[in-house]
C-alpha cells in the first residue's frame, strides 16, 4: 500500500481533533516538557516555552530577562528557528534549512496541522521503514520534492496503525516520545515504560497523562532517565547562533 497523505484520515490532515481552546499549539514548554507559564511561538514550530527561569521547575528556559518579556508581549513571538527558518529534524537532532522560498530547503514539516516536528527526507523516510519498508526510499525523494508527509509520531510502532484522535477507548490514545519519533498505542507500550503513581516501586515513571491534549507524553526506553530532572538530559535543542 503506498504510504500518502491521502491515506491520512480527514481528521488528522485538517486538525479538526483539536479543541478551539488548545488551538495548535503545544501545550508544554518544549525545553523541560512541563507545563505552566508559557509563551508561544506564532511561527511554524507552534512549540511552547517557559521565557524566563522563574516560569518554570528546573527549566533553564529561554533566558529572557522581564524588560524583554514586555517587548515580546507587544508583538508575534517567534522562536529563533522559526526567525531563521533553520529548524531541527526530530530524526537526527541536526539543523538545517526549512526555508521552500529559497530553493534549497532541507528540512520538512510533518504536514499534520498539529504536529510541530521538520524531519530531513531520508530521516523521515528512515524512521518510517518500520511501516512501509521498502517504499521508504521513494517517500524520501517524494518527500524532497515538497510532496506533503505524515510523520512516525502518527503510527504505532508496535501494531503499525494509525493514530485515532477520536477514539474513546483510553487504550487505543497515542502515546508520543518527546526525544524521537516512536510513539504507541497505550495498549501498545512496552512493559517497561510505567506511568507516574504513588507507587511505582522503585521504578522511574516515563509516562504521564494531563499534561498533553488528548495524548499521553513518554520517553522512550532508547534514552536514559536522570533522576534528578525525572526527565532525559536536556540538552535535546538546536538553536541558530
Amino acid at each position: 500500500m503506498d504510504f500518502n497523505l491521502n491515506m491520512i484520515p480527514e481528521y488528522l490532515r485538517n486538525g479538526q481533533w483539536i479543541e478551539d481552546a488548545y488551538g495548535f499549539y503545544d501545550t508544554v514548554c518544549a525545553i523541560c516538557d512541563n507545563g505552566g507559564h508559557l509563551i508561544v511561538c506564532e511561527g511554524k514550530c507552534s512549540r511552547s516555552f517557559h521565557a524566563i527561569v522563574e516560569d518554570g521547575v528546573m527549566c533553564d528556559s529561554l533566558g529572557y530577562s522581564a524588560d524583554q518579556i514586555v517587548a515580546l508581549w507587544s508583538q508575534p513571538f517567534l522562536c529563533p528557528n522559526c526567525q531563521f527558518k533553520r529548524h531541527q529534524c526530530f530524526g537526527c537532532g541536526k539543523l538545517g534549512s526549512s526555508d521552500k522560498s529559497s530553493g534549497a530547503a532541507e528540512v520538512f514539516q510533518c504536514a499534520c496541522r498539529a504536529c510541530n516536528y521538520f524531519y530531513h527526507p531520508h530521516c523521515a523516510a528512515k524512521w518510517l521503514y518500520f511501516r512501509i519498508g521498502d517504499q521508504a526510499k521513494e517517500l524520501e525523494k517524494e518527500i524532497a520534492a515538497g510532496k506533503p508527509f505524515i510523520c512516525p509520531l502518527h503510527a504505532c510502532f508496535a501494531c503499525k496503525r494509525l493514530e485515532t484522535k477520536l477514539s474513546e477507548d483510553p487504550q487505543m490514545h497515542f502515546a508520543v516520545c518527546r526525544r524521537c519519533p516512536k510513539a504507541y498505542h497505550r495498549k501498545c507500550l512496552p512493559r517497561d515504560i510505567v506511568f507516574e503513581v504513588n507507587d511505582n516501586r522503585g521504578v522511574t515513571p516515563r509516562a504521564w497523562e494531563g499534561l498533553l491534549h488528548n495524548q499521553i507524553l513518554i520517553y522512550c526506553l532508547e534514552h536514559g532517565m536522570d533522576d534528578v530532572l525525572g526527565t532525559p538530559i536536556r540538552n535535546h535543542l538546536r538553536f541558530p547562533h
